[in-house]
């Protein structure tokens, strides 16, 4: 495989046979800019780890206007939520970004092995429970930064009068790049979080 797997921290706590077993059932693929990934409904057998490019995650209004979930960036994984939710089908869509390389796991087969060992599935519970302690701090952080920017005072002189609105403060730096929706403007733009991720 072209990337580290242990860099990731689904796979950095397991042991060499364990790791070894991974490195046997996944696979890397290629996908062109703009070329799919998975539709909403396709079977969620397994998860994906972007190695290059980007993945976007998205789901289609009724209108047909795209609403973006989040954009994959290298080194993350997503979907894996599905396998421990035991989901049938993917819930959105997803799409290459330019050119993209990622690494796909059977969900089945890691299952199996993490069944067979109970030392493992703690130490993974551990780093799990260790990145959305940094997750919820990251959105308290933001949190804090928007409501810090959206109280300021503006100078008399660019209040304005009558109904005319004017926009005070502005969307969290690095806020767009960390799973805001992107389909909302962004001064009503609103975080989330890999929480709610796939």
């Amino acid at each position: 495989l072209p990337f580290n797997l242990r860099q990731t921290y689904l796979f950095a706590r397991l042991d060499d046979d364990q790791f070894q077993q991974v490195t046997e059932f996944s696979r890397t693929i290629k996908l062109n800019d703009g070329q799919m990934l998975f539709q909403a409904g396709d079977a969620a057998d397994r998860f994906f780890l972007v190695t290059t490019g980007q993945i976007k995650l998205y789901r289609l209004a009724m209108n047909g206007n795209e609403k973006v979930i989040e954009i994959i960036s290298p080194g993350h994984t997503f979907a894996e939520a599905l396998m421990f939710l035991e989901s049938p089908g993917f819930p959105v869509n997803a799409t290459a970004m330019g050119t993209t390389e990622l690494v796909t796991i059977d969900n089945a087969q890691f299952l199996t092995m993490l069944r067979g060992s109970v030392d493992t599935c703690f130490r993974l519970m551990a780093d799990m429970s260790q990145r959305l302690k940094l997750l919820i701090k990251e959105i308290d952080d933001l949190t804090l930064q928007s409501a810090t920017g959206s109280g300021r005072r503006l100078p008399l002189g660019q209040v304005g009068c009558g109904r005319r609105k004017h926009r005070v403060g502005g969307t969290p730096k690095g806020c767009w790049r960390r799973g805001c929706r992107s389909s909302q403007k962004p001064s009503h733009v609103s975080c989330t979080t890999s929480l709610n991720r796939i």
